[in-house]
């Protein structure tokens, strides 16, 4: 910054460089440090992750409910190696019968484990390892005595998402069909995100019919709900026989 050799010593200029060099130290070392900073921070999305789960959720005049759930997952073999889990919670449900399930649009191997808190569902060949990239699975089926029946309406109340997912959720989305003749009432629909018992707001009605989806991606945990009321009418209670004999089916291996 300055010849020594030409500036008298204790000369006031001199006496600037001495302060001076120290001070641009300090600032490089700044400047290196908000870049190091930056670079050591940032962080990448996870590698495995829930690209989209798209659901249909389709009302039965009995009061059951048929599900079709199309999940993209971004599989790198390391939690996903042979495929998934999907673990759908017993909620107070009577009950669910798996119809198919397809991986890539062709059948897939799976097994179902009834659990104390719902029934697991393993998908995958334990004796295939998964290519790394996109894996698009479709899981059919149906669960029993959904329905809630209240005072002045009946109602749809489903977790879309399930709050069990190791994994973020990058996208999701769920179109509720009704049975012919069912009328929203007034106010019928809230939508909800979160973790379990959470009422977060980062969803919204993505057209006039009944197609809502997320508006942020989902951490793992967090998960999706929609309630749907409609008006009384439509929809058959179930007796309390019928109740019955599907909780035994359900909770007869317990026994």
């Amino acid at each position: 910054f300055y010849n020594k050799a030409r500036v008298r010593r204790g000369s006031a200029f001199a006496r600037a460089g001495r302060f001076c060099a120290p001070a641009v130290k300090v600032l490089a070392f700044g400047l290196w440090m908000i870049l190091f900073s930056g670079s050591a921070f940032a962080q990448e999305p996870p590698c495995e992750r829930i690209e989209r789960m798209n659901v249909s959720v389709a009302v039965q005049p009995d009061a059951s409910v048929r599900v079709t759930e199309q999940i993209t997952v971004q599989a790198c073999r390391d939690q996903i190696k042979r495929g998934i889990f999907r673990m759908l919670p017993e909620k107070g449900l009577s009950g669910y019968e798996v119809l198919s399930v397809r991986r890539n649009g062709r059948p897939e191997p799976y097994r179902v484990r009834n659990l104390s808190e719902g029934l697991m569902v393993y998908i995958g060949d334990e004796n295939t390892i998964l290519s790394r990239g996109l894996q698009n699975y479709e899981i059919s089926y149906r669960a029993f005595d959904v329905v809630r029946f209240q005072p002045d309406f009946d109602e749809l109340y489903w977790n879309v998402t399930g709050n069990e997912w190791q994994f973020p959720i990058e996208h999701a989305s769920v179109r509720v069909t009704l049975p012919a003749g069912a009328a929203i009432v007034p106010q019928g629909i809230s939508l909800y995100t979160g973790y379990q018992n959470e009422s977060g707001p980062a969803a919204a009605r993505a057209d006039g019919n009944l197609f809502f989806v997320t508006t942020r991606p989902l951490a793992p945990g967090e998960g999706f709900t929609v309630s749907a009321a409609f008006a009384k009418g439509v929809v058959q209670q179930p007796s309390r026989w019928e109740k019955y004999e599907r909780a035994w089916k359900k909770y007869r291996p317990f026994l």
